[in-house]
């Protein structure tokens, strides 16, 4: 998922067996782990401004939104609703279904 600016990508990619949020310069270089939980950490989109992550991950039991900062810092619930049942990405946006 590229962001807003166009100059960096975030993907999820299975490191260490399962997956994490992570960043890239848009040339491919400065691969950077956003999330590191042993839980599975996917479909991450930015916020509009640029300033953060929201995936979703099962970190809490149920899927759950999660929002993490570019710039570091611990990921935190995104909202208090759990169990998203549904997850779709299409031209850059990412809907959740709870």
């Amino acid at each position: 998922m590229w962001s807003p600016d166009g100059q960096r990508i975030a993907f999820d990619a299975r490191v260490e067996g399962n997956p994490d949020i992570w960043v890239m310069n848009a040339d491919g270089t400065q691969p950077r782990r956003m999330t590191s939980e042993p839980s599975e950490d996917v479909t991450g989109a930015w916020t509009p401004d640029g300033n953060a992550i929201v995936f979703c991950s099962n970190r809490g039991g149920d899927l759950q939104l999660w929002r993490v900062p570019v710039a570091g810092g611990a990921a935190a619930a995104a909202h208090a609703r759990r169990g998203i049942r549904s997850q779709a990405v299409a031209r850059s946006q990412v809907t959740f279904t709870t």
